[in-house]
């Protein structure tokens, strides 16, 4: 784990290249003039990019990486980097949503355009793929036996009442108070669009709900009704029991983080609001099984000090 925190803190990891020709593309290594970094830039291929920055790029073991591009699923190997120019793999031709898994050294992924769909697990070691039974998405737990997905759904045992119906303010009087739409940038006019759409279903929300499902037997479990945006799932990496989620909307009008167990139904707000325009937002596990996330209007992060 020091090994990968080396390579986080000194190399960005993939440079996202564009269309541009070939004399505007960046170069292959350099030192970063403000920090002193020497950065290496991973992709070969234009429009290659990272993974969403919670989902597990790294094997286990810390040797292998794996990253998207226009062809497929990519894989690097790590232990020459620096020392050798970086030689990216294409694994899975096609392949989307990559996530690599917590115990074994295999790569999650699903097939672009498949009539299917389907999950499936790329071994990289053995370079065979196998299906992965019962799993609608690459989201699975640290010791790979439960998949979990948000599901519209309504509590059946009338325990969960709908909540009164609201109506969501303009998103222009909260963000910019006192200012007309045509007084702000091209840039804040978007961030006040995209706010008042994320307001008005998060304002009145569906009743959504948990499912986990068993990889081995199929059995599942609907568990956590609520009517809420259900939304950026994350099993922690340490403890195979511990989901983090979020109630989707405006940060700065939503209690966003939330824990769920996958064998009880135990909602935990992780932090309740304590101000007007507070955000909370972006929650992520510390490889370590830590509960991060960037809390209050500075967005500075900070972790708890248990995964539970």
């Amino acid at each position: 784990m020091s090994r990968r925190l080396r390579i986080l803190a000194c190399l960005l990891c993939v440079v996202t290249l564009t269309s541009a020709s070939p004399a505007d593309d960046p170069p292959a290594d350099w030192i970063d003039p403000d920090t002193g970094h020497r950065v290496i830039r991973l992709s070969v291929e234009a429009g290659s990019q990272t993974l969403y920055f919670h989902d597990n790029a790294y094997s286990p073991e810390g040797d292998k990486y794996v990253f998207s591009s226009p062809s497929g699923i990519m894989l690097l190997d790590l232990t020459n980097l620096g020392k050798q120019p970086p030689k990216p793999e294409l694994i899975v031709p096609g392949g989307v949503g990559a996530y690599m898994a917590r115990r074994t050294r295999e790569a999650y992924f699903t097939r672009r355009g498949a009539a299917n769909g389907g999950v499936f697990a790329y071994n990289i070691d053995t370079k065979t793929t196998r299906a992965v039974p019962h799993a609608v998405r690459t989201l699975i737990n640290a010791d790979e036996t439960i998949t979990v997905a948000a599901i519209n759904a309504e509590d059946p045992s009338g325990n969960t009442p709908r909540p009164a119906e609201r109506e969501p303010r303009p998103q222009l009087e909260r963000m910019f108070p006192g200012k007309t739409l045509d007084q702000l940038s091209p840039e804040q006019q978007y961030a006040v669009t995209k706010e008042d759409g994320l307001a008005r279903r998060a304002i009145n929300p569906q009743g959504m709900a948990f499912t986990f499902t068993n990889l081995k037997t199929g059995e599942a479990r609907t568990v956590g009704y609520a009517y809420a945006w259900l939304n950026h799932m994350q099993f922690n990496p340490a403890d195979p029991t511990l989901l983090l989620y979020c109630h989707e909307g405006t940060w700065h009008e939503v209690d966003r983080v939330w824990t769920i167990r996958t064998a009880r139904s135990e909602n935990i707000l992780r932090h309740r609001r304590t101000m007007d325009m507070e955000i909370a937002g972006h929650e992520f596990w510390s490889f370590d099984g830590r509960l991060c996330g960037s809390i209050s209007r500075r967005r500075a992060v900070r972790c708890s000090g248990s995964p539970g």
